[in-house]
């Protein structure tokens, strides 16, 4: 498991435009809010290639959670970040993380991601919990802007064995054929 703090004001990809005349070679899609999300997009990217330079690197399925701190308007009051702000929604800032653990070199594609959790949360929201009392935004909300992120494996376990054995890259060494090491792909223990 790997885990990450990045301090910054966190801002969410914006939807898509188009830049250029179309048929053009020109022509391409770009986030609408690119200026404001260049800076954070650069911090997070730059903190994950650290990570995989370091030799942190996932080959197989992962699961991401994040705590995303977002700065406190002066009007909004609410113990959560509910209102419309310049940052982005909690979709809109996982797709900005996601898109730097790949340009940062920690995973190979965004595909391989199977789980996210994320919370946004301002700096002094209390400890939440949900209904059944768990406690959310675990990984630990900040006293300032940023993000607190958790990159972990997923193992997969075995249907043909039930359960019995697990499969640490479904993609079985790039064959596109899950291998379970216990039965053998056989669905018997060898």
């Amino acid at each position: 498991m790997l885990k990450l703090t990045v301090y910054g004001t966190p801002v969410g990809k914006g939807s898509m435009k188009c830049v250029g005349a179309r048929g053009k070679v020109a022509h391409q899609l770009v986030a609408s809010n690119l200026g404001a999300l260049r800076p954070w997009s650069e911090s997070l990217t730059n903190a994950v290639a650290k990570a995989a330079a370091r030799g942190h690197r996932f080959e197989g399925p992962v699961g991401v959670y994040a705590t995303i701190t977002v700065p406190r308007p002066p009007s909004n009051r609410d113990l959560l970040p509910t209102r419309r702000s310049k940052g982005g929604d909690v979709d809109k800032q996982q797709r900005t993380l996601l898109d730097a653990l790949t340009d940062g070199g920690l995973i190979r594609d965004d595909s391989q991601v199977v789980q996210v959790e994320a919370v946004t949360v301002f700096p002094d929201t209390p400890l939440l919990v949900d209904e059944d009392g768990h406690a959310i935004g675990k990984a630990g909300r900040l006293q300032a802007p940023g993000v607190v992120v958790f990159v972990y494996g997923v193992l997969v376990v075995c249907r043909e064995c039930d359960g019995v054995g697990e499969v640490p890259d479904p993609s079985g060494g790039g064959k596109g054929l899950a291998y379970c090491p216990t039965c053998d792909g056989k669905g018997v223990e060898s």
